[in-house]
């Protein structure tokens, strides 16, 4: 953070303006096969697949619901968030906790616990 450069006057993060994001991108680096699957697949997840399919390289992550209209993606019934999403995270978590552990301990030579 040291070389960061302080010259452009700004002085906190409510000074930066918003920017959108193309959804293309956002995909970017993640092996195809580790895009989330099942009931982790959601909106969100639908669109950015249905976009690399179709090398939709301008749609912005704005318009990830109008998109989502225009091309008919959905989420299956069984696939929605239903009651709390905090179930639905502590369910993820269980599902991946292994391999977070595995790279966690990669990364930081010691488990994140």
């Amino acid at each position: 953070m040291s070389a960061v450069s302080q010259s452009s006057g700004l002085t906190g993060c409510h000074k930066v303006k918003p920017f959108d994001y193309p959804v293309f991108h956002l995909a970017q680096g993640v092996q195809q096969n580790r895009h989330p699957t099942g009931k982790g697949a959601k909106l969100l997840t639908r669109v950015v697949q249905h976009v690399l399919e179709n090398d939709n390289r301008g749609t912005l992550l704005s318009e990830v619901s109008s998109y989502a209209q225009k091309h008919a993606i959905t989420v299956p019934q069984d696939s929605q968030l239903v009651g709390d999403s905090i179930d639905e995270d502590k369910a993820a978590l269980a599902r991946h906790s292994k391999e977070i552990g595995k790279f966690y301990f990669g990364r930081f030579g010691h488990s994140p616990i």
